[in-house]
């Protein structure tokens, strides 16, 4: 299955997590994804985010670490959704 140039949509409260997550897997982890943005339907945010040659592993950490950040920022008191 060849993931290189899809575009992947992730629902999110807010993109910003989202945007620094990608950040921090380029850096650390070599991956290569592109935040191209957000789309609202019908009250759902999505954050869009195109795959270069990101391993299917990469895109797997990419989800986990959104949810991770997402949860620890939910047990601070930080985001209620």
């Amino acid at each position: 299955m060849d993931l290189q140039n899809e575009i992947i949509n992730i629902a999110t409260g807010n993109p910003e997590i989202v945007e620094k997550t990608i950040s921090r897997m380029n850096d650390v982890y070599g991956a290569d994804f592109e935040y191209l943005g957000y789309e609202d339907r019908d009250g759902v945010v999505f954050a869009m985010i195109k795959n270069g040659k990101s391993s299917l592993d990469q895109i797997y950490l990419l989800g986990y670490f959104i949810g991770c950040t997402v949860q620890e920022l939910r047990l601070k008191g930080e985001i209620e959704w």
